[in-house]
Formats: C-alpha cells, structure tokens, sequence
C-alpha cells in the first residue's frame, strides 16, 4: 500500500519508519506548510514526492491512505492483553483511572515573540499541552471506560508559557456515571514520566511505561526496520494491601507504531471496521474541546450535553444503532412467524398474524448507561426478550423445538431440566449411551450427543478389538437420536470404525468423517460404497497421515480412493501430516464439484494439485511451507503465483512446530509484507491472545 504523510516533525518520523516501514508498506509522499521542509524530511527519509500544502497530498492519485495526526496503540492494547491476563473479578468494579505524561521540554529558542517549538505556539497548538500530550492521558481514561463520555469535565492550567501564554501544564478530571472518574497530568515542564492505574474495589493495575515504550535513536529507516522491540511486556497488579504482582504480556515483538499502520491498512483495504475508529475520534475530540472550554474558564466544570438541537454525530450513531437493531428485532420476529405457519400449515392449523405473547414480550429492564455513550439512550423503546421459563412452558411445540437448535452442548441437559418439554431430548441421549461400551454416562452426554453425535470411538475399545460398540439391537435407539438431532440442524462426527458401515443408516444424513489407520485400506472400499449408498453429505472427510503409507501394500487403494473422493458429495477436505500427497489423488481434487476447502500436506501438493480448475475452492490449507527463515521470499512467491489465477480467498498455513512463540510471531512479521504486497491482509485468528495461533491466515483483499 502506498502511503502519505502530512507533518515533518519528531512523530511522522517515527510513524513513517517504526510503523508504516516496519509494517511492509511503501511511503510516496509527505506534506508540509512549506516546499522546503517538506523537501528537506523527504531527503532524508527517502521519500519521492514532496508537497508545500497538504491539499496537494490529499489530490495525489497516486497515494492509497494519508495519515495526519497519529494515535499510539500501546496504551489501548496494554489494557486490551491485560485483559486476557487478568483473570475475572481481580480488579472488580472499577471506579478510577489516572495517567500521568509529561517531559521536561528544552529551552526554545524565540523569532521575536514566536517560539521555534510548535508546541509552545499558540498559532500552531492553541490548547498548548492538552492538545499534545494531555490527548495520550485523556484517551487512556476513555479506552478504560469504553469509550463512554464523561457527564461532566473541569481542567485546570498549572503553568502557561511566560511569553505566548500557552498552557505548559495542566491537570484534568473526568466524571463518569456512576461516581466513577479519570483523571490526567500533562506536562512539559517536568522530567519524564508515563505512568497510569486502573483501580476497583477488588484490586488495582499499574503501567509504568503506558503510552512510549519504543527506544530507538536517532529514527532513521535503517534503525527503525533493524530495530528488535521486546516479546513482553509488563504490568502491575494488587490484589492484597501493599503486595504488587508483575505480570507479562507476549507483543510479538510488534511496536504500537507498526499496530497502528496495521490497522489503518486494515480500514483501507475493507477488513476493518472503520466506524468504529471514527466513533472513537469523535468522542475524544468532543471531551478535549470541553476540557479546553473548561481550562479557558479558570477549571471550571463543564457538562457535556449528549443531544444537541441539530444532533451531533455521536448521537446519530447511536440514534442509527437503534434503528438498526429495531429492524434487526422486528426481521428475526417475522422469520419466526414464517416459521411457525409453515409448521402450523403442515399440521393443518390456522396461520398466525403477528408475534405477540407468548412468543415474545418486551423487557422491563432498561439499557445500562455504561454500555452506550450517550445517556440519550436510555430513554430508546425497551428491546424485546424471551419470556421467562414458566412462559416458556406456554409455548407451542413448534417454537420450543427452534429454541433448541441454538443451544450448545454444555447446556442442553440445563434447558431439559428447566423446561419439562424438552425431556424427551435428554432421555434419548440417556438412552443412547446406556448401550455403549467403554463410555461413562452421562459425563459425556452433553458434549457427544448436542447438537452432533460423537462416535469417534477407537478410545472406547479394548485393544484391537474390532466389533463396534453399538449392538444391532441398539439401532433403534440411535435412530431415535438421530432423527432429534436432525430435527435440530445436528451432524455426525465418525471413523472408519470396523462395523461402521452397518450402522450408516441409522446416521444423521450430514457427516464429519476421519479417515484412520484402524483398517486394513482393502476394507475401505465398503466403507465408501456404504456411505454412498446411504446418500450421505459429507461436510468433512479427514484422512490422517499414516493412511496412504498403508495404501503402498495395496497399489489399488490408491485409484480407488481417488476415485470415491470424486463420486462422494464432500465440502471439507483434510490430508492430516506432512507427507506429499500420491499423484492419483492430486489429479482428481479438480474433479470434486463441491469441495470449498483443502488441507494439503506440502507447498509441491499446491503445485501439483490443478488448484486453478477447482472452481468451488475458497479456503486452502497447508501444513509444511516454512522450514526456518531461509528462502521466505521464493518460497511466498511460488505460493502466490499458484494462487493468483485460482478462486481461493484465505489461506492458512502452518508454522512449524520448531518455532516457540516469540519466533513464530518473528516468522509471522517477515511474511506479512510479502503477501500484503500481492493483495493477501494477515487475518489474526487471537490478535490479543496470550498463546498466539500456531497458523499463519490471510485474505484476498476486497
């Protein structure tokens, strides 16, 4: 992507370089009030293009994305992976944050009565320090709170410059709901300090290091892309009087600047949300204006009315919000209504006209304030609710077996203990798992039988044995299930389980299969033909690795697996382990006209596989690409050139198991560019997890 910058001072260096650089993308262009400072920085930073206006930046077609005035990431993801750190209930509620930001400026030097340092100079920075670094410590406050706005702010200048009477030094308080406040210091004219806490009634969370942790100097494009930032950081936490805990956090080795370039590619190329980055831009400008207000007015507390005469923007956002999940309630209440004629219809009854009790009644419970930023809203129409359990009761069969369909595993056994109706869902689960061996009941019931029955039952049997754990005469038991399960949108998940074949039809008509070594491969060709036979969809067939090493004693195992893949309806492909694929199989992956994903062993499989006449293929998966760091760039090339004239819109490649987690996350940064550059944006599985993803995932940009 190609980037523009406006401003040539101490941050848009760092930005170009620790971020935009280090994030694999190219800057074209920068922009400044003059042609000669603009000349000058683009000189030095290997810039082509150098604008005397920002207006001449904002009309190059030639630029993808311009950033003006940057936001520092490491405050917002220090809470954000702190969060993951910190188990539930540690801090508890909590009702204050401070920050503290300041650096002791050096003397300016003075053209007359103007000061060289922008800074300081009220035609350049009219709030002096609040809209410099006191932003850092005012958005810190926010990002605490969600995002929500103060109902009140009062900001005082403690010093202001002798000469241009700009604010030197100011302190800030920010009233929440519910007696809960933030409060700042900024500062130029004390020694350099950055620290911020968080702190509830259960304990309390301190940063030393909150909003600049990257130390390189000078920034240059060589020192900014050599530059090794640090796999962890930390914070503190109390939880008991007087005893403080170091905790650290895994970064990747990323520095804020290069999130933020991130990001913002992100927003450019459609992957991100953007509103969301606009919202927040929105209320922060909107409490820094008051905070300004207030300052001008000798500290004096000003409120911050939501719901101005021609509505704010903050308020049409919220305003849109309602009125978008007003239209969400009111689309899912006529799809229920759809669905309940069409079963009212099939058993001959008379079609109902609306959705009115005891389907769906209006909740009671007004909308708390601290999950909205405009108090406007808690006077929004109450939002509709499932009825309690007694009304639930009430309910015709047809809507309570709907509600079923959404319940998870680990809850179903609670819905059937709640509500009587339900009873005959556990009770065939009960009754299924009386007849299997090697099972304890009911441990399993939940997880095994809701909403797909597990019968992946090697770990069930005695060594060798191959009689299936599932007695003819139990078969009607499982068809009992099976037809509820059904009933409810539920699947299968099954081996190659000697027997397997005999209990199919007792099966729900969608599957998962895995594929094992658990059979000779001369009996799998029944296994097939059985599922075959049986019609089966197949949503997910998996062969594990050792399968096709036992194909070689049999050289026809191989044509006729090819073959079956080819006639059996399957939409999810796995080759599980890291040996290259038989040519038989390669050759007849394009003849598959339902497969949508594929998991390969190796890079040659890709090359070897034809991928560009699988026309239904979207998601492809590899499992051995990356050895360590040498030949990266061939390697992603050859990857590329594979996919480009294909349908594929996310890969997912594996990382080598060599790699412990601060290297994968190396290995992670080093290929990124090199997708982005063709078109493919990284897509992080867990961007904030403490155990990031053992895969590597991008995307096909939009």
């Amino acid at each position: 992507m190609k980037w523009a910058v406006l401003g040539t001072g101490f941050i848009a260096n760092k930005v170009i370089n620790l971020g935009i650089r280090r994030a694999g993308h190219d800057i074209v262009a920068v922009g400044s009030r003059s042609i000669e400072t603009a000349q000058a920085f683009a000189d030095k930073n290997g810039i082509a293009t150098a604008y005397g206006s920002y207006q001449e930046v904002l009309d190059d077609a030639n630029v993808d994305a311009t950033i003006a005035t940057p936001s520092m990431f490491h405050e917002e993801w220090v809470i954000k992976a702190a969060k993951n750190v910190i188990s539930d209930g540690e801090i508890g509620r909590v009702s204050s944050v401070h920050s503290h930001f300041s650096f002791l400026m050096a003397p300016p030097a003075y053209n007359g009565n103007v000061p060289t340092q922008i800074r300081i100079n009220p035609a350049t920075e009219p709030t002096g320090v609040l809209g410099d670094m006191a932003w850092y410590t005012v958005r810190f406050g926010l990002i605490a709170y969600g995002y929500n706005l103060p109902k009140s702010v009062s900001c005082t200048i403690v010093q202001k410059n002798q000469i241009t009477g700009a604010a030197e030094h100011v302190i800030g308080h920010m009233l929440f709901s519910d007696n809960r406040v933030a409060s700042f210091e900024a500062s130029f004219t004390q020694v350099s300090v950055q620290t911020s806490s968080v702190t509830g009634d259960k304990g309390a969370l301190s940063l030393k290091d909150t909003f600049l942790t990257t130390n390189v100097f000078p920034i240059t494009k060589e020192t900014a892309l050599s530059y090794n930032a640090a796999a962890m950081d930390a914070f503190e936490i109390s939880t008991k009087r007087g005893e403080w805990e170091r905790r650290e956090i895994d970064t990747g080795g990323v520095v804020s600047e290069e999130w933020m370039a991130r990001h913002f590619a992100e927003c450019v190329a459609g992957a991100r949300d953007w509103e969301e980055w606009a919202r927040e831009t929105v209320v922060i400008h909107t409490v820094l204006d008051k905070l300004w207000e207030s300052a001008s007015a000798d500290g004096k507390a000003v409120s911050i009315e939501m719901k101005c005469a021609s509505g704010c923007s903050c308020c049409r956002v919220h305003e849109n919000t309602i009125q978008a999940l007003q239209l969400s309630i009111q689309s899912l209440q006529q799809q229920m209504l759809d669905e309940v004629n069409s079963y009212r219809k099939l058993l001959q009854m008379t079609p109902l006209t609306g959705v009115d009790s005891p389907f769906i009644a209006p909740s009671k419970t007004p909308i708390a304030t601290s999950t909205t930023v405009c108090p406007s809203i808690d006077t929004a129409p109450p939002i509709p609710a499932i009825l309690s359990r007694s009304s639930l009761e009430s309910m015709p069969p047809e809507i309570l077996d709907r509600i079923a369909s959404f319940i998870i595993g680990p809850n179903i056994l609670r819905l059937c203990h709640a509500v009587r109706y339900y009873k005959y869902i556990s009770q065939a689960m009960f009754d299924f798992a009386h007849g299997l061996k090697g099972l304890e009941e009911p441990r399993i019931l939940d997880v095994y039988f809701w909403p797909c029955i597990y019968l992946r039952l090697h770990q069930a049997m005695e060594p060798f044995e191959r009689t299936p754990p599932i007695p003819i005469s139990h078969l009607h038991v499982l068809q009992n299930l099976t037809n509820i399960v059904t009933r409810h949108g539920g699947h299968a998940m099954i081996d190659d389980l000697a027997g397997m074949d005999t209990i199919l039809g007792a099966l729900p008509d969608n599957l998962e299969v895995l594929i094992t070594h658990a059979k000779p491969s001369a009996g799998m060709d029944d296994f097939f033909d059985a599922m075959y036979n049986t019609k089966k969809n197949i949503w997910e067939l998996s062969f594990e690795d050792d399968y096709f090493e036992r194909c070689k004693s049999d050289p026809a195992s191989f044509d006729m697996t090819a073959n079956w893949l080819v006639k059996l309806p399957i939409h999810k492909l796995k080759f599980l382990g890291y040996v290259s694929l038989p040519t038989e199989i390669l050759d007849v992956l394009h003849l598959m006209p339902m497969l949508s994903s594929l998991q390969i062993p190796t890079l040659e499989d890709c090359d070897d596989a034809a991928l560009t006449d699988c026309k239904s293929l979207e998601k492809l998966s590899i499992s051995n690409v990356f050895d360590g760091e040498e030949g990266l760039e061939d390697l992603v090339e050859q990857l590329l050139d594979i996919l480009k004239p294909t349908t594929i819109q996310e890969v997912a490649i594996y990382l080598p198991s060599i790699w412990q987690t601060f290297l994968r996350d190396d290995l992670r940064v080093l290929i990124a560019p090199l997708f982005l550059e063709h078109g493919w944006l990284e897509y992080p599985e867990r961007i904030w997890s403490r155990y990031p993803s053992m895969h590597f995932i991008c995307r096909r940009c939009k």
